[in-house]
């Protein structure tokens, strides 16, 4: 392997490790289903996830029967996801 090739990969394990430990910092959760009150008609899920990203580190979406529709057909309501949050999803 190359010297170039050792350094790339040495940088992204620090990346990867820095990472890591950031996200282990992060404590605030809740479950998406907690602003269930925000989804509209049809099942869509977007202002309920984004709230849940605005007020928490990190949303935990439960597995579900149905799918979480997210709507972004307007740059408004579409989904950003800030840099320090996470999402974790469970599957039945």
């Amino acid at each position: 392997m190359s010297t170039t090739k050792k350094e790339i990969r040495a940088k992204l394990e620090a990346t990867a490790e820095r990472n890591k430990a950031l996200t282990n910092k992060l404590t605030d959760s809740c479950l998406l289903t907690d602003y269930r009150h925000l989804v509209k008609e049809g099942n869509i899920w977007t202002k309920a996830l984004q709230e849940a990203l605005n007020d928490h580190e990190i949303v935990i979406i439960p597995a579900s029967d149905f799918p979480y529709m997210i709507d972004n057909y307007m740059i408004d309501n579409s989904v950003t996801i800030p840099s320090n949050r996470r999402s974790r999803s469970y599957t039945s």
